[in-house]
């Protein structure tokens, strides 16, 4: 294999996320089964999508049969395919992120046959190629179970209908017994969902029911589990199980699908029994209240008619979309009649439903999903032939029946002779809805007639009797009901009787405004009686369409000329939304787009008008192109309603023929082909001649002609005739103008305008109502405008009308001309960009992978519809280039290549000004001496003609192409040297020049040395690259995009023999398109040649050993090397391609190590190789434990071992082979049961398995929680053994002898020697006092490992389920030593200090802890002290610390701390584990040394070192001329230094340095931070100090605040705090109280970094306070005044009320005061007097824990969640109440006494000359607090004004009061106060709950208001305060509990 990296970097890894015990699980682990497989994954490397992550299955699939092509990661699908017989292939469709895990899940794979599998391969390749870039060749292995035992099994349900909810009762028969703790296993069809909640069991033996278990039954992977079997269960009993199942929503036959049930152990996929029930049969449900009714009240069924025939029912399950529905009728079906009515929904797309006719059958599809219940109503037009009933079937999308039904027959009626032939209707209207009806039929008879009834539907209904003709004669008629009878009529009607109905004279009879029979139904029936008999018939009637109740059309009544047309409309019907539409057909315009040119698609219009709207609705309007009727619809509008007008309005070009016309239709559509016509007109236009042209009509071009810029144009107008008041004029202009700032005069008067925009001819029309054009003279119009945003744009001739006001006709009609001829305007010019210039990064010839760099300044915006283009010279190959942009161009920005042409589209729109790049990567430059002629562009759209911005880029000088960049060699060695030995070959380049796509690497090695077969496959690489092979001595690589240069490569080939001394030089040399770019000098240096050592090498015979041999196990190697080696030697073991490249994670020991604990460095350096150093002696051992073992059995190649000296020639050197066995087998690990669950118990713990055969060897594997060391390496268990018949359940004792170690990391070694038979047997292991972990929860997965004498495993519990986990309990809070993972790094020689603590700073120790310990180490150990002995953490503190201390004499290892405390109540890491790291170095800070001034010595300055040294140390100096430095040493046992510098009077101004030394015997561990540091000395110093910064701390505390000073100098700092009403001393008092101790004043001084911190304590919490302070500096200046600072200490917490409960008889309130109350003090380790009792009723006690205000105790809530166990309660209170039997409540009930806070902020509603009215409103109920002050006064804090007192802490003199509901609106009513004053309001709260509280400063209101001007009369005013209530609805009030 060959490995190709960057700088060395090896390839990505895939970890197998094991956090769910396993990394691959299949949903069956038996042979032959096909199952869904998911794997849990990590990887370090991102993938992003297109590339593909891979999964090969082991050897042992002879082929995984994917059976599906989608897989998914995590949630998302993605595509997946089969590679091979055993490989998955998943195209990734979104970007994975390295370091995160993944579920990958692989469906139906088809399972081997039984057998232990080796290694599943994970691994990800580039899309590009494939190129391996992160993989792991051994992530997992899997054990597959035989077959499981087929069992019977059975269901019965109560319901077998499609959708119903039914009762299936299953049984199943046991063929394998079954123990505890197992699980069933249920899976379902497709479709056939189950309620898990709604389980029943019975357990069964001979048909007698017996409940065993406590049953449940839960949900996983889409299957029941039945869980909860508390007994075993043996071959022939069996289990029933009754749950509510929804079969599928349609039909399914029995058989065509199965049941399975399956038993498992719990949490596993490996089935024992499984039982295959056939589905019985499905039926189609039924479809409820189907019915069959005429549409038509009057109409009949008569064999021969031809009713329309109405079909009614609902529906019993869901259709989904894809479904349809059949009606077959039993006769045929009138073509294209079929209508649904109601329930049929469109689909998703928004398309209508399909009703397609094939004979008797209606068939409905293409709609979106039914819901069930949904009353369908489908209507069709019958001939009736028979009598026939109507079935209904509504089928699936696979024509499955979902419900089927039969209507009642159709009912022929047998009172008439026959039907009436020929039967049609006309409807002549006369004036609005009124007319005359005609009615044509024939009758089969030719008696004469006598009576003719017609039959109306109620919508039909006349005012009064018609005149009534037939066949022109006037005949009697009378209308009763719905009736009109005509008698008397005597007529023969065999061959056609026409009957006249005619109201128009009467003007009473409307007809419906309906639509044509071809889209709505109304129906009328004809009986014709004669003697003898009678006939009946029924039609359709043809009603006209309703018309607008008023319509106009404005438009431009001449040929051949642009108008616009604008429809005005009133409707007479109302226009129903969504589907509402109004059509406008025209004919006679010649011109399918008239006129416009537009194809079918979106067209500009306007409609406006109607109600409570004003301007243009948001409305589509769409134009459809026909050579006959081209039209435009308008759709997408709300409803109108009738006698609302609109106006629409288009810009067509009429056509030079006449005339013209127009049909318009509003109507809706309400289901697929029921369409309702609400109004129509027909307007009709004979269009004049074209008019003739001006007489004058002429202009020039415009003079402004850039882009964008405003322009004007001057017309010159003279019609043939003047024109009138009103007449118009229309303009209309080429495409691409802008009418921004528009503006037109006709000579210098404004005109009103009227724009219309579009995107083939933008109009103007202009009103003339107080203008004229004069026939006698020239007028100017002129346009002022502004040209358009590209180049041409506007490009073409304006056309000029003069519209006649009267006629619409145009007066005169023409083209603008320059006076002779049509006058073409140029439109705009193009600019050129502000700035364009472009970079290149290698201006050589024939330069490959050269990136051009182009900057653009734009001139002009650039609509994101534009685009840029770059022009290159055809010299230069951008053929394989790609483009970055500038962050302007956003994320959806696309760039193409073309050619020579590079473009850039789909960007953000960009304005002008700003500036942009573009980078075009991967250039070829060409083999020219100049780039030449670049040009970029920028366009308007992407039709590469509407230029904005364009520039010429010159042409970049290239020299000459004769130039051949180097490559050269970093290094190029083999390791190790010697000629013949196995070795890694290591070449590092790199290139002056990149090689660029289809370019080609070539590495040329010398003859005679072959590189072994290398393909894409094994070519890793950590660029991309494109393709890679190997032929003999040479090597080819070929990039994907680009190899870049000046990057180091690094080309590494494993496991390869190294040769002689190459005699030639390797070549390297990169080339594209025959064109060497770059090569190794042809004179090359050393660098290039290879120089072998001889192979004098020492042969030895390693002996190796290694446990488990079985493949694909990890597993320890020991080798026993009989060669000395030295600590300079390099120890290698080259493993054999059998093994995975990924060697495993392991680590090693070695007799030659240093480290007490044996354990040597280790690493695989190279591929399939493992390295180490340091070691020294002879015939040592050398253990590596983790090796993966290979995936196949047999003999493998040679593991190769080499003793390599400093020189990397091999002195030593062996090699052995070793055997791997066949896969070990799956045992079933029946039980864990230990005696205390509890963590950190010392308690047994006893494992149950199957025992294939008597082992030699047991291993026992902890999880992970154990933390890697049961009790240190070596450390030994009493330990026993057991043989359990499965039978009889006999136990004896098996092992004779039996010997645990802990012998490597969390595993129990049991050594074991007996004899007996294992058949019928459980093997029984038990470890005595084992002490478990300190995680609460289930475990992670033990394992139970059985080994043989030859070390092979015989057997191993794959599983991962809830029979391999321990669940841990506890209720005691934990303890915490120095950190989470509790370890402690350190170094010899030194003292460290290490903390204890509880799980928070306020969780204090409920009494005095004492913790002990002993260190454990694989070889006894000494030099190690914990201090003290023991360790105390004391009774209501939350830490303590602790010293190590480990002497000279320690070495490297690895040393457990176990430890052990004194109470029950805690429980802490049973282990620590101390690292002794030589490496490990400690820092004395010495550099921060302050400025000092001439004439003084320094302030003390300190030494800090981060460890205690265990003898002192001395830091020597070396100082200027003039210094005195005080002796600097750390005592043994110190953390720190002090000392002092002094100046002598000769020391100037100026720069000096200090050198710092260590001295000491240990002094090689620590390290100066500074060997020496700069002293600045400053002149006698006159300038008084300053504040830089001052900072409170974070985070604040209740009783302290902790500040720092940060001040301009070394300063002293006096200060004075208390509360706010402190009065501020002067300077002298300060400094006088501050120097003197006098309580509340203090002093301190500046460290080297001019800070101070310090705190001031015995504060109270949620208080306001201040600080008084002055600097004075070392020289003895002063600041001129006292600075203030305010300061806060931190909230109190909330208080907490909870419930006791007694049982009878219960305590006293006396009892409860005086025991209980002190008792839960002692127990919560606080004072009593902080829990109060509220309340003692009968059973019931409720207590406050209220928060402390002057210390930093625990809050309420941390208390009861902490300290407040109801267990340690009851002991507590046990002796205290009469009874034992009580407990605190679940929940407890948290009163939050939080500060208040406005919900209205306080605000002043109004003033009179005495008084203020303030409106305000509390979140919670409270009490008001309100000072009124001067304006100028100091505003008191909060508390002040709660307290009534002013700022400096004197009674005030206007304060209120007043107790308030929360979020009540309240005005109140200040009062007493002066007119025309101004004063402050203050205005703060207190929480009624908790009085202490109040609102904090910076919420409480500060209002200034000024009173009105008056009189006050004294005589009637009082200081009473008015209040005012007013209450107001609040939305959205936040309501809050905390339980």
């Amino acid at each position: 294999m060959l490995l190709l990296v960057l700088l060395s970097i090896i390839q990505g890894k895939i970890l197998p996320n094991n956090a769910h015990g396993h990394a691959v699980y299949p949903l069956s682990s038996n042979a032959a089964e096909v199952t869904d497989y998911y794997f849990y994954i990590i990887t370090d490397r991102s993938a992003v999508a297109g590339d593909y992550l891979k999964i090969q299955f082991p050897g042992e699939y002879s082929n995984i049969n994917l059976g599906s092509s989608s897989c998914m990661i995590g949630s998302l699908a993605t595509t997946c395919a089969q590679e091979g017989t055993l490989t998955v292939s998943l195209t990734l469709s979104s970007f994975l992120s390295a370091n995160t895990r993944y579920t990958i899940k692989v469906p139906k794979i088809t399972n081997p046959s039984a057998t232990s599998t080796s290694y599943f391969k994970v691994y990800f390749q580039y899309s590009v190629s494939s190129q391996i870039f992160s993989s792991n060749d051994a992530f997992s292995t899997l054990a597959i179970l035989p077959i499981a035992t087929s069992a019977t099994g059975s269901y019965t349900s109560s319901i077998s209908t499609a959708g119903k909810s039914s009762i299936y009762t299953f049984q199943m028969t046991l063929s394998t017994a079954l123990i505890s703790g197992s699980v069933f296993q249920f899976i379902f069809p497709e479709d056939f969902t189950f309620d898990s909640s709604s389980c029943q069991v019975v357990a069964y033996s001979n048909s007698q029911p017996a409940m065993i278990g406590d049953f449940k039954c839960v949900e996983e992977f889409g299957f029941l589990i039945l869980e909860g079997l508390s007994e075993d269960l043996s071959v022939g009993k069996g289990i029933s199980l009754q749950v509510t199942v929804t079969n599928p929503g349609y039909s399914l036959t029995a058989g065509s699908c199965n049941f399975v049930i399956k038993t498992m152990t719990a949490m596993s996929s490996i089935a024992y029994d499984k039982a295959v029930i056939a589905n019985s049969q499905i039926t189609e449900g039924s479809l409820v209240s189907p019915s069959i009714s005429l549409f038509s009240s009057s109409s009949k069924w008569l064999s021969g008619s031809t009713p329309y025939t109405k079909t009614s029912f609902k529906t019993a399950n869901i259709i989904k979309e894809g479904g349809s529905i059949t009606i077959d009728y039993g006769t045929a079906i009138t073509s294209s009649t079929c209508v649904s009515l109601t329930g049929i929904p469109k689909m998703a797309d928004g398309t209508w439903t399909d009703c397609s006719i094939s004979g008797n059958i209606a068939t409905l599809s293409n709609f979106g999903t039914i819901a069930s219940g949904t009353t369908i109503e489908i209507l069709n037009q019958l001939t009736v032939a028979s009598v026939a009933n109507i079935i209904i079937t509504t089928l699936d999308s696979s024509s499955r029946n979902i419900d089927k039904t039969t209507t009642p027959s159709i009912t022929l009626s047998n009172d008439y002779t026959s039907v009436l032939s020929s039967l049609s209707s006309t409807v002549t209207l006369v004036s609005s809805r009124s007319g005359i009806l005609t009615l044509t039929f024939t009758t089969t008879s030719a008696n004469s007639i006598n009576t003719i009834k017609v039959y109306f539907p109620t919508s039909i209904f006349p005012d009064s009797t018609p005149v009534c003709q037939v066949g022109g004669s006037t005949k009697t008629c009378v209308f009763s009901d719905t009736t009109l009878t005509i008698s008397s009529v005597s007529t023969s009607c065999d061959t056609s009787c026409i009957l006249s109905l005619d109201t128009s004279t009467t003007n009473s009879w409307s007809f419906p405004s309906l639509g044509s029979s071809d889209s709505n139904i109304i129906e009328v029936s004809i009986e014709a009686q004669y003697t003898g008999g009678s006939e009946y018939g029924t039609l359709v009637l043809d009603i006209p369409l309703s018309e607008f109740e008023e319509a106009e059309l404005v438009q431009i009544t001449s040929q051949d000329a642009w108008s616009p047309y604008k429809f005005s409309l009133t409707l007479s019907n109302d226009l129903i939304s969504p589907d509402a539409y109004i059509l406008f057909e025209f004919t006679g315009f010649g011109s399918t787009s008239l006129g416009t040119g537009l194809s079918t698609g979106a067209f500009p219009c306007t409609l406006t008008g109607f109600a409570d709207f004003s301007g243009t609705l948001p409305v589509t309007c769409t134009l459809t192109t026909d050579a006959s009727t081209p039209s435009i619809k308008i759709s997408s509008f709300s409803s109108i309603k009738t006698g609302e007008s609109i106006t629409a309005t288009f810009l067509l070009k009429n056509p030079a023929s006449t005339p013209v016309s127009v049909s318009i239709k509003a109507g809706y559509t309400a289901y697929n082909s029921l369409v309702t016509i609400t109004d129509t007109i027909d307007f009709s236009q004979v269009l004049s001649a074209a008019a003739g042209t001006f007489t004058i009509l002429t202009s020039s071009d415009t003079t402004e002609k850039a882009i964008n810029t405003n322009t004007v144009i001057d017309v010159n107008i003279k019609p043939t005739s003047s024109s009138v008041a009103n007449d118009y004029l229309f303009i209309v202009f080429p495409v691409g103008w802008n009418f921004n700032n528009l503006n037109t005069t006709l000579d210098g008067t404004d005109l009103i305008v009227t724009l219309y925009i579009n995107s083939y001819a933008p109009s103007l029309l202009l009103s003339l109502s107080s203008n004229t054009l004069s026939s006698t003279s020239t007028s100017i119009l002129e346009i002022q405008l502004e040209n358009g945003s590209y180049e041409g744009s506007g490009q073409g001739k304006i056309t000029l009308g003069l519209i006649s006001s009267s006629t619409w006709g145009l007066v005169n009609y023409g083209i603008i001309t320059d006076g002779v001829s049509d006058l073409t305007f140029s439109g705009a010019e193009r600019a050129e960009f502000i700035y364009a210039d472009y970079e290149v990064s290698n201006n050589h010839q024939d330069a490959g992978d050269v990136l051009y760099k182009f900057y653009m300044t734009l001139s002009s915006s650039i609509p994101s519809t534009g685009e840029f283009t770059i022009n290159f010279d055809g010299s230069i190959d951008i053929s394989n280039s790609y483009c970055t942009f500038s962050s302007h161009f956003g994320s959806t920005t696309t760039c193409s290549i073309l050619g020579t042409v590079v473009t850039v589209s789909s960007f953000k729109p960009m304005a002008a000004g700003i500036t942009v790049y573009i980078k075009v990567f991967n250039i070829i430059n060409p083999s020219s001496i100049t780039t030449g002629t670049l040009s970029i562009s920028s366009f308007y759209s992407s039709d590469g003609t509407s230029y904005i911005d364009s520039s010429q880029l010159n042409a970049t000088q290239l020299l000459s192409s004769e130039y051949i960049s180097n490559t050269t060699i970093s290094a190029y060695n083999f390791f190790p040297t010697s000629t013949g030995s196995i070795g890694e070959l290591y070449l590092e380049f790199y290139m002056d020049t990149s090689v660029a796509r289809t370019g080609v690497l070539t590495i040329i090695f010398p003859s005679g040395f072959n590189l072994p077969a290398i393909t894409d496959s094994n070519c890793l690489f950590n660029l991309k690259f494109d393709s890679c092979a190997s032929t003999g001595n040479t090597l080819r690589i070929y990039p994907v995009t680009a190899f870049s240069a000046g990057i180091n490569m690094a080309l590494i080939v494993p496991r390869i023999t190294v040769p002689s001394n190459l005699t030639d030089p390797i070549s390297i040399t990169s080339t594209y398109s025959s064109v060497t770019l770059s090569h190794t000098s042809p004179d090359p240096d050393e660098s290039a040649f290879f120089y072998a050592s001889a192979l004098n090498t020492v042969s030895f015979t390693p002996t190796v050993s290694f446990i488990p041999t079985n493949l694909a196990e990890v597993a320890s190697y020991t080798f026993v090397i009989l060669n000395a080696i030295e600590t300079t030697d390099i120890l290698i073991f080259w493993f054999p391609s059998e093994f995975p490249s990924n060697l495993g994670d392991f680590y090693c020991e070695s007799s030659a190590s240093s480290r007490i604990d044996q354990v040597i460095g280790c690493s695989q350096v190279h591929l399939y190789s493992i390295q180490s150093t340091g070691m020294s002696g002879s015939n040592i051992t050398f253990t590596i434990h983790g090796i993966n073992n290979p995936g196949s059995t047999g003999i493998t190649s040679a593991i190769k071992i080499q003793i390599i000296s400093v020189d990397n020639s091999v002195k030593a050197s062996g090699q052995a082979t070793v055997t791997i066995t066949s896969a070990a087998s799956n045992i079933q690990l029946i039980s864990i049961d230990i005696v205390d669950n509890n963590i950190q118990a010392l308690t047994n713990y006893t494992f149950l398995t199957e025992i294939p055969s008597l082992p030699s060897t047991i291993w026992l594997d902890f999880p992970k929680e154990f933390n890697n060391e049961l009790y240190g390496l070596g450390h030994t268990f009493e330990c026993y053994t057991y043989l359990i018949d499965k039978s009889s359940g006999l136990e004896t004792e098996w092992a004779s002898s039996a010997t645990c170690v802990n012998s490597y990391k969390n595993r129990i070694v049991m050594s074991v020697s007996g004899s007996g038979a294992t058949n019928n047997k459980y093997l029984k292991t038990l470890i005595v006092d084992v002490k478990s972990p300190s995680v609460v929860g289930y475990s992670n997965f033990f394992r139970v490992i059985l080994l043989g004498s030859l070390n092979q495993v015989i057997g191993k519990n794959y599983d991962c389920n809830s029979n391999n986990q321990v669940l841990y309990t506890s209720k005691l809070q934990p303890i915490v030593m120095h950190n989470p993972l509790s370890r402690f790094t350190m170094n010899s020689g030194v003292t460290e200090m290490f903390f204890i603590y509880t799980a928070g700073d306020k969780i204090v120790a409920k009494d005095n802890i004492i913790i002990s310990y002993e260190i454990i180490s694989k070889n006894p150990i000494s030099g190690i002290i914990i201090n003290p002995s023991p360790i105390v953490l004391p009774q209501g503190y939350s830490k303590c610390y602790f010293t190590i201390t480990l002497d000279y004499t320690v070495t490297d290892g690895v040393f457990i701390i176990e430890w052990s405390h004194s109470s029950e109540k805690y429980l802490q890491p049973k282990y620590s584990m101390i690292i002794v790291d030589s490496q490990k170095r400690y820092y004395i800070s010495v550099k921060d040394v302050p400025e000092i001034s001439q004439y003084v010595s320094s302030l003390p300055i300190v030494v800090l070192t981060s460890a205690a040294p265990i003898s002192n140390i001395q830091i020597n100096t070396q100082a200027p001329t003039g210094f005195t430095l005080t002796p600097i040493i750390i005592q043994a046992g110190s953390f720190y230094a002090t000392y002092k510098i002094s100046l002598n009077l000769n020391v100037t101004a100026g720069t000096y340095s200090i050198s710092y030394a260590l001295q000491g015997d240990n002094s090689g561990i620590f390290i100066l931070d500074a060997s020496s540091v700069t002293v600045v000395v400053n002149s006698y110093d006159q300038t008084a100090p300053s504040i830089v910064s001052f900072l409170i701390n974070s985070p604040r505390h209740k009783t302290s605040i902790s500040m720092t000073l940060q001040a301009s100098e070394s300063v002293y700092f006096f200060y004075a705090y208390g509360e706010r009403s402190l009065v501020k001393p002067n300077n002298d008092t300060l400094i006088t109280n501050a120097s003197a101790g006098i309580d509340g004043f203090g002093v301190g001084t500046t460290d080297a970094n001019y800070q101070y911190s310090f705190t001031i304590n015995n504060l109270q919490g949620e208080k306001d306070y201040v600080l008084y302070g002055i600097l004075t500096d070392t020289t003895g200046n002063f600041m001129d005044k006292v600075f203030t600072i305010n300061l806060y200490t931190a909230e109190m917490d909330d208080s907490v009320t909870f419930t006791i409960k007694f049982e009878s008889p219960y305590p006293s309130s006396e009892d409860i005061t005086s025991k209980v109350i002190p008792a839960l003090a002692k127990q919560f380790v606080i004072t009593a007097d902080r829990i109060s009792l509220i309340s003692a009723s009968g059973s019931t006690a409720i207590f406050k824990l209220s928060s402390s205000v002057s210390t930093e105790d625990p809050s309420p809530v941390s208390i009861i969640r902490f300290l407040a166990s109801p267990e340690e309660i009851n002991n507590l209170l046990s002796g205290i109440v009469l009874s034992t039997d009580f407990h605190i409540d679940d929940t407890m009930e948290i009163i939050i006494n939080e500060r208040p806070t406005w919900y209205i902020y306080p605000f002043i509603e109004s003033t009179t000359k005495d008084s203020v009215f303030v409106t305000f409103a509390l979140v919670d109920d409270g009490t008001i607090h309100a000072e009124i002050i001067g304006d100028s006064e100091t505003a008191p804090s909060s508390r002040q004004v709660v307290n009534k007192q002013t700022a400096f802490g004197l009674p005030a003199s206007l304060t209120y009061e007043k107790v308030v509901t929360k979020e009540d609106e309240i005005t109140i009513e200040f009062n007493g106060l002066n007119p025309t004053s101004s004063y402050t309001l203050v205005i703060t709260a207190e929480n009624n709950n908790d009085p202490d509280r109040y609102m904090k400063d910076e919420l409480m209101a500060v209002i200034d208001f000024i009173t009105q001007a008056g009189t006050v009369d004294n005589s009637t005013t009082n200081n009473t305060n008015s209040f005012g209530r007013r209450l107001t609805w609040m939305i959205g009030v936040l309501v809050i509990s905390i339980l």
